[in-house]
């Protein structure tokens, strides 16, 4: 089957930059910012990073489309802004990834930059990125660092890198020259299809639809019942071309049961007249009910989310969070009450944790539409979400609750503070952290809170702090007898968004306490990355690391996060590249 990839695989990229979703430059901006905290999620946050990576991932194959240059500048234009950016390795790549699809020469300088960067996954992205970028200009850049770096997988791209014409030229063999060739040379194979193997038959239809020739659909159609599973699996896949609504029901129960996640990638990019309304249709007569919503979502259809919101908000629905999780990828700020409401039915306290997060980006930080359903029935439920969504109107609204004789209100109300997505609040975490009248567990959590606020990174702080006195402030927290072995382990771990030589001389202070020289030892690998920091700082960084590497080696230590590399290796690393 391996000389039918191409033409299959063209299938649903022909698909998807064929569907008409009015996408506009607003949109696209709008989702991009909602959308990118979200590309670096962590495993328990799964389905968010993947909405966010594949939601964006869709609007650049959109704006790749030829007539589409304008939005293509929109989405290379936010993605370049974010390469100088300190923002996680997983994002970055991400952005690199899409960059090899829509960059242009324009974009090729904000690319270069970041094949010196210390982190080999971002080099091996952009290496693969400017080997995919047409022009002369990706091309001299790959030769040019070539000459001055000796990494294969540089010389690699560049050897790899030849004119698309050269690697792909036009087909002249049938059944493959399908798509190029006349209608005469077309008819006169078809002539034979009866007697072709199964392979040549899945060739044959797949080229057959890129040509879109409706003329052999029966044929195609005819495939779908093959008890042969490439040409089956081949007639599937061209239904992203030549589909219509009348395939509905074949591909949600035989195409469903034969290959569930082909079925679904098929029904979300066929474009076809009333597709849509009939998906919507197979809905609301009692279809499977998170599977249609999976799909309706993936194709942004809007005017399913009534129906959908609805089937939420009953109080025996199966799978509320799963329709909540599909619904978030198309919702907006008119959808949040309905969303509320299906969400205060939940039971789950991950599930509840989950729809929160999902309603608290689309709210994008105004309370509002939330605030509007909040009563005193349902007020210590809601404000654990006015906590995820801050804002100085959240703050107002949370500390009204703070001084309820309800003691569960209260205590709602102290975990929303606790919650709260940035350092607006931050005075009133400590503030509950040091009182004594307070409960165990809420001024746990208050402390807690108050370190991860005071660690993020400055562009998300929400107040105006130095570097210096965000570190004096933990260094007392860390020196106070009463701080717990575990926040002091959180402080250590969360110290790396401080980038200065202070802070590492800090970390330094507990690199020979067994229960907390493995957080400092990561950390302090951790701000070595920086070549702004590191550099110029030579000489107390080679005695630093010299330390690090040692206990590293006695312990056997590992990177956090990422590869989980020795630590020992990371460290020197830097050591040698100052």
């Amino acid at each position: 089957m391996k000389r039918y990839t191409l033409t299959v695989c063209l299938l649903f990229v022909f698909a998807a930059l064929a569907q008409a979703q009015d996408i506009t430059a607003d949109q696209i901006r709008s989702d991009f910012a909602k959308w990118l905290p979200n590309m670096s999620a962590d495993d328990s946050r799964l389905g968010d990073r993947e909405a966010a990576q594949q939601g964006w991932r869709k609007y650049c194959m959109y704006a790749g489309a030829p007539d589409k240059a304008a939005l293509k500048a929109v989405v290379n234009e936010l993605m370049v802004e974010q390469l100088d950016k300190d923002i996680p390795v997983i994002t970055k790549v991400w952005l690199l990834h899409n960059l090899a699809w829509t960059a242009g020469e324009k974009e090729v300088p904000a690319i270069v930059k970041l094949l010196n960067d210390p982190q080999i996954k971002i080099v091996d992205e952009a290496t693969r990125a400017l080997a995919t970028i047409p022009g002369e200009a990706a091309a001299n850049a790959l030769k040019s660092v070539s000459q001055n770096d000796a990494t294969k997988r540089i010389a690699t791209a560049l050897r790899n890198r030849e004119p698309v014409a050269a690697k792909f030229p036009l087909e002249k063999t049938m059944p493959l020259a399908i798509p190029y060739a006349s209608d005469a040379e077309v008819d006169k194979w078809m002539e034979g299809y009866s007697k072709l193997s199964n392979l040549d038959k899945a060739g044959t239809i797949a080229n057959l639809a890129v040509r879109k020739a409706k003329k052999y659909y029966p044929q195609i159609f005819d495939a779908l019942k093959s008890d042969d599973e490439t040409l089956k699996r081949t007639a599937i896949l061209t239904l992203v071309q030549v589909g219509t609504k009348e395939q509905i029901p074949f591909l949600l129960k035989e195409g469903i049961a034969f290959d569930r996640g082909l079925a679904i990638k098929v029904l979300s990019n066929v474009v076809a007249d009333g597709f849509d309304e009939a998906l919507l249709e197979e809905l609301k007569k009692g279809g499977d009910t998170p599977l249609l919503t999976e799909i309706l979502c993936n194709r942004f259809y809007k005017k399913a989310l009534p129906v959908i919101l609805t089937l939420a908000k009953k109080e025996d629905s199966p799978n509320r969070i799963d329709l909540l999780r599909s619904v978030g990828r198309m919702a907006d700020k008119s959808n949040v009450g309905d969303m509320v409401d299906a969400a205060l039915l939940l039971t789950d306290r991950r599930q509840q944790d989950d729809a929160e997060n999902i309603i608290a980006g689309i709210c994008a930080r105004d309370v509002a539409p939330v605030v509007a359903k909040m009563n005193d029935s349902n007020a210590a439920e809601l404000l654990s979400l006015l906590g995820r969504i801050g804002g100085k109107e959240a703050i107002t609204t949370v500390e009204k609750y703070l001084g309820s004789s309800n003691a569960q209100i209260r205590d709602a109300a102290i975990r929303a503070i606790s919650n709260w997505p940035n350092a607006e609040a931050a005075e009133k975490m400590m503030e509950i952290a040091k009182n004594t009248n307070e409960s165990g567990a809420n001024r746990i959590g208050a402390l807690r809170g108050y370190i991860r606020v005071m660690t993020l990174p400055n562009d998300q702080l929400g107040i105006n702090i130095s570097d210096e006195a965000r570190l004096e402030i933990l260094k007392g927290i860390m020196k106070d007898s009463t701080t717990r072995r575990e926040e002091k382990v959180l402080i250590l771990d969360r110290l790396p968004t401080i980038r200065t030589v202070e802070c590492v001389k800090f970390l330094m202070e507990y690199i020979d306490d067994p229960a907390l020289q493995t957080s400092a030892a990561q950390s302090v690998v951790e701000l070595a990355n920086h070549n702004f920091l590191r550099r110029p700082n030579k000489d107390f960084f080679i005695e630093t690391l010299d330390k690090v590497i040692a206990l590293a080696k006695e312990k056997d230590l590992k990177e956090r996060g990422g590869e989980r590399r020795p630590l020992a290796d990371v460290a020197n690393w830097f050591k040698s590249n100052m």
